[in-house]
């Protein structure tokens, strides 16, 4: 049986030209209708979209460009010239790589001197991937003044169907509502007005949100799914609308018909990239998709496309579990063995030093005034021997880098003042950013982070970056205009992180920022995995997994346990079972006058040996259920219900998690993934309780939870019986 399909094809209606991507159940189509290129939207029921979309000779036609208030699929304005008219195909073709189906579009503009390349890619899911190829073939320097490399209609439907008033519009929009620092993962819905409807991140919201919006129709069950892989500053817009204009012979006369249209890119002060004579500029990648269903079948399609896109090497795949030295905990060489020790004890993989290293002793926690000075001068052993030790211990090692910051004080800022950036009102930033815009800057940071990966002999490199909040960012003059640095930032970051990743491709490398200021696909394309948040306290951590796990695989988030004292606030198994739910880090459980407890020793040990055992081969490509999608606030309240599934079902693991305020509860527990065919052994993981159901009835009358309450928490865990037949 068929499992996977893409296909792309062009057809004529009329004297128009149209071109539909299919791409498993999803179809999208669009038309270059005198010289515009309109989107037709999508639908998702497995058909050519050409045989919906017809807009010619008077047929009704169900998608009808006319009836959005902005139909084009993407958006490029040119020395402040919006570019939505006279295009021109100059070419259609496809080919297939490892990805999947790469189609190109190529169009040339009659009036401005720009030719655009729309590349489009098709794995299968339904979500494309597309992009923009921007190429100035006119003799003078443009500035691109505004972009969104996909926009246009989503969908039509009737607005008054859910309660009867016209002015209710169906369409409900899901993100990540908090940008501040630690407040990743608090997602939750709202109605989209007849309105236009801006999502931002970076700018001029702050960093900590997710780039990712999620739109359902509340009448048909239909879902879009849009993703910026962008690290600048970004926006998705909506616009939910109105428009009955006539369109050739035929004119809506339904009153409460509304269409909801969209656009996704960057956002910056223009210009966003100044493009030089014969210059060429590729846009970030937009992820698209549509399907029908619920949001779990959304999101497992999301994240099957992520999966895709995303590339884990072997070694982080088969390294799991880390520790650390941070700061926080005393830097001697003492303290080192000690924690070397301890990893060994408990099974860790992989040992990292976090920032510091490179500061000497009387630094103490003050690590940020020597960043820039990428010398080891913390510990008597060089950082090789380190190395080596760490290695006959069985584990590999790793160290922190913040490369793309320098401080007042190191002797990078003293011999190279000029290569940090500033503000728009010419003031530098308190925390010196580099300007990666800046090809000899953009150089020498490549430079220290090859230096550090090579000279120490690293199996892990862990990138962090923490800036405050940057808004409109940076900018340059060039060509005689004010260019905005993200743009250029990205391009050249992005290019030094594919070749280190290429150069060094047994390194496990871990993105940072601030914990989960840069998540984005445009980033974690070029890491093993992820940060979310810095802030992993209960029960704030459980919604920070719980809500970026609507976004990104959960094999490639890190969780840390025992740090920001998470310990505190509520019961140690609490955070024993949420780890399960990610990729592990460890912080300290000891202290300078004290060794660790043998207790809670033993609870860590138990715990991680299980992880490797039945979660490691369970979490990739695992379906994830969010029983409890919606969680708000700093101190999330009630109950948290987190499930994974293995694909084939034989294995399941469900998580219930009393949050803040949660009263004593005895609960009915149904799980989604299990499979009603199959035998399961289940078992309560707090004390070890098992019992044997179909899965027919633990899915039909669920499973007890007795005595939930505040900041505790019941892991059950499902393993198909091994003489049952697969489904």
């Amino acid at each position: 049986m068929e499992t996977n399909f893409s296909n792309a094809y062009q057809f004529m209606a009329g004297a128009y030209q149209g071109f539909c991507y299919q791409s498993g159940m999803m179809s999208f189509a669009e038309m270059l209708i005198d010289g515009q290129l309109v989107s037709c939207g999508f639908q998702g029921a497995g058909l050519g979209n050409d045989s919906l979309s017809t807009v010619l000779n008077g047929q009704k036609a169900w998608f009808d460009p006319a009836s959005y208030n902005w139909p084009y699929t993407f958006r490029l304005e040119l020395d402040g010239q919006l570019l939505i008219s006279d295009w021109k195909l100059s070419g259609f073709s496809q080919s297939r790589n490892e990805k999947g189906l790469l189609v190109t579009l190529l169009l040339e503009n009659s009036v401005v001197p720009v030719q655009i390349t729309i590349l489009t890619c098709l794995d299968g899911t339904a979500v494309l991937t597309r992009t923009l190829k921007i190429h100035n073939s006119g003799s003078r320097p443009m500035a691109i003044s505004r972009l969104s490399p996909m926009s246009g209609g989503l969908d039509q439907c009737q607005a008054g169907f859910v309660s009867g008033q016209s002015e209710e519009t169906p369409y409900q929009v899901g993100y990540m509502r908090n940008p501040q620092w630690s407040n990743e993962g608090e997602f939750d819905w709202s109605t989209l007005p007849m309105a236009s409807t801006g999502i931002t991140g970076r700018y001029p919201e702050s960093e900590h949100r997710h780039p990712l919006a999620l739109v359902r129709n509340t009448q048909t069950g239909a879902y879009f799914i849009i993703q910026v892989a962008w690290s600048g500053g970004y926006q998705i817009t909506f616009d939910v609308s109105q428009n009955l204009r006539r369109y050739h012979n035929y004119e809506r006369t339904d009153s409460d018909f509304v269409s909801l249209s969209f656009e996704a890119g960057p956002n910056a002060p223009a210009p966003l990239r100044m493009l030089a004579s014969g210059e060429n500029y590729e846009t970030p990648d937009v992820h698209v998709g549509m399907l029908f269903g619920s949001l779990d079948d959304a999101v497992a399609e999301n994240l099957a496309h992520v999966r895709n896109i995303l590339s884990m090497g072997k070694q982080a795949s088969e390294a799991y579990v880390q520790n650390l030295i941070c700061p926080g905990v005393p830097y001697t060489d003492e303290y080192l063995e000690q924690t070397l020790r301890f990893s060994q004890e408990i099974g860790a993989d992989v040992f990292f030093i976090d920032a510091g290293w490179y500061a000497p002793p009387e630094a103490g926690d003050n690590w940020g005034i020597h960043l820039g000075d990428w010398e080891h001068r913390r510990f008597k052993s060089s950082m090789p021997e380190i190395c080596n030790t760490v290695h006959a211990m069985g584990m590999k090692f790793g160290l922190w880098m913040e490369p793309e910051r320098i401080s007042d004080q190191s002797d990078a800022s003293r011999q190279h003042p000029e290569w940090t950036t500033s503000s728009y009102s010419h003031h530098k930033y308190s925390l010196r950013q580099l300007d990666l815009s800046r090809t000899e800057v953009a150089q020498a940071v490549e430079e220290s982070m090859a230096r550090v990966i090579g000279d120490y002999h690293l199996d892990f490199f862990r990138l962090d970056f923490n800036l405050d909040h940057l808004g409109e960012g940076a900018s340059n003059m060039r060509d005689g205009k004010n260019e905005n640095n993200y743009a250029r930032y990205y391009e050249n970051f992005y290019s030094i992180l594919a070749r280190l990743r290429s150069r060094f491709p047994a390194v496990i490398f871990e993105n940072c920022a601030s914990g989960g200021a840069r998540t984005d696909l445009g980033i974690i394309r070029h890491f093993d995995h992820t940060w979310i948040t810095d802030w992993m306290s209960s029960p704030r951590n459980f919604r920070a997994i719980n809500g970026m796990t609507l976004a990104l695989p959960p094999e490639y988030i890190d969780h840390i346990v025992f740090a920001n004292l998470g310990w505190w606030t509520g019961s140690v198994d609490f955070e024993l079972d949420l780890m399960l739910f990610a990729r592990i880090t460890l912080g300290s459980i000891d202290t300078v006058h004290a060794s660790p407890n043998p207790l809670l020793v033993e609870k860590l040990k138990n715990r991680i040996a299980f992880y490797k055992s039945f979660v490691v081969p369970l979490l990739p490509g695992c379906r994830v259920y969010h029983h409890t999608a919606v969680h708000r606030g700093a101190h999330p309240k009630g109950v948290g219900i987190l499930e994974y599934t293995s694909q084939n079902k034989r294995r399941s693991m469900i998580g219930v998690f009393g949050l803040a305020g949660c009263e004593t509860e005895d609960l009915c527990i149904k799980p989604k993934g299990l499979n009603p065919a199959l035998i399961y052994h289940a078992t309560y993981l707090k004390h070890n309780d098992k019992l044997t159901r179909p899965g027919m009835e633990i899915m039909r009358d669920g499973l007890p939870v007795i005595g939930l309450s505040s900041i505790n928490s019941q892991v059950i865990v499902f393993e198909a019986v091994p003489s049952t037949p697969e489904a």
